[in-house]
């Protein structure tokens, strides 16, 4: 998956958002991104000193995100990865009622849109995925870049897949590669192309993928696509 498509899922499907300007940021409850990939919200929940500066139809102050994408199973290091975003903040007219709804905002509250600038993505697993640092990402290769479809959706998966099969998954990872006999394997990420399984060793981890047959469009073509790596074990 490329730079963009990777860091459009992760801001989409973030577990944790933060938005501010003057130095100072407030993490946000809900948002939404736009296929354009800006980054929505009640303007509400902004800090004070930048709430105030919003103007209805005025060009508005220059925003900072951090978006993060977090695994729920309980790893040692639970960060998939970050994505950094600057933009100058507008105002959204009239905002359809689902999207008032799904920001939790209360009707009349004004909405806003960050529009990115400039985009960074910080990308933690697989070795070589953009582990080494921020990756720069063009704001028109975001806009035109698709969300993977099993982000958001596969970490309730993955944490019934921890749960109840993990010496499946175990037997999964070593079908193709050799593994350290006392180091945990665990689940760490899902997406259309296949399973990533983390084994943690001593002060580090390595991670292992395991390609589906096929592309896995949703969630149950997903399972169906595991189930059928499990019956070739």
């Amino acid at each position: 998956m490329d730079a963009a498509r990777r860091a459009k899922t992760v801001l989409a499907t973030a577990t944790s958002v933060e938005v501010g300007c003057a130095g100072r940021r407030v993490r946000l409850w809900r948002h939404a991104v736009e296929q354009t990939g800006g980054l929505l919200f009640p303007i509400a929940r902004l800090a004070p000193e930048c709430a105030d500066r919003v103007v209805p139809g005025a060009k508005g102050p220059l925003v900072h995100a951090v978006a993060s994408d977090v695994t729920s199973v309980p790893l040692a290091d639970r960060v998939r990865g970050t994505v950094r975003l600057s933009g100058v903040l507008e105002t959204v007219t009239d905002p359809a009622d689902d999207l008032v709804e799904r920001l939790g905002a209360r009707p009349g509250e004004l909405v806003a849109r960050v529009v990115p600038r400039s985009v960074t993505l910080e990308w933690h697993v697989e070795s070589g995925a953009g582990a080494g640092g921020p990756v720069p990402v063009e704001p028109h290769r975001l806009a035109g870049a698709l969300v993977d479809p099993l982000g958001g959706w596969q970490d309730e998966w993955m944490a019934h897949l921890d749960a109840c099969h993990g010496e499946s998954l175990r037997c999964l990872a070593g079908s193709v590669t050799s593994l350290d006999a006392a180091a945990p394997v665990r689940p760490v990420l899902v997406d259309e192309s296949g399973i990533v399984l983390r084994e943690e060793l001593p002060g580090c981890h390595r991670d292992i993928r395991v390609a589906f047959a096929g592309p896995a469009r949703c969630g149950c073509e997903a399972s169906e696509r595991l189930e059928g790596l499990m019956r070739s074990l």
